[in-house]
């Protein structure tokens, strides 16, 4: 498997914002934002940004649809070129905190399921 940098996980609390490494993650822009979208995000085309590539996914309502202000989750992906992804970056928007629990269960859940996605397609 080839190897990248990072892959973080960005997390927003009422105490602060947290980061983590989760797993590394080959650079394909083509197959990672086709393996995203599946999980809703409609992340935009990886295009030329400021600096190197980037895509952003749109939110995604991670618990409680129906709350006033339901906690979302949205994910960048960035590299240094258009060949390349060297940073996926999940993160967690907390506004309801009665279901915060949940949210975070449901962003972790999805960042479980990329990587074995990912792990999977690989070994194939």
């Amino acid at each position: 498997m080839e190897a990248v940098d990072r892959l973080l996980l960005r997390t927003v609390t009422d105490e602060g914002v947290g980061y983590g490494e989760v797993a590394p993650w080959p650079g394909f822009p083509t197959e990672t934002i086709g393996r995203l979208n599946q999980y809703g995000y409609r992340l935009a085309p990886y295009a030329a940004a400021q600096t190197g590539f980037a895509a952003k996914g749109a939110a995604i309502t991670l618990s409680q649809s129906d709350a006033k202000a339901p906690n979302t989750g949205t994910v960048t992906v960035t590299g240094p070129d258009a060949e390349t992804i060297d940073t996926i970056a999940f993160a967690l928007s907390l506004t309801d905190d009665a279901n915060a629990a949940t949210a975070k269960q449901r962003l972790t859940d999805i960042v479980r399921a990329f990587q074995l996605k990912a792990i999977g397609s690989r070994l194939q």
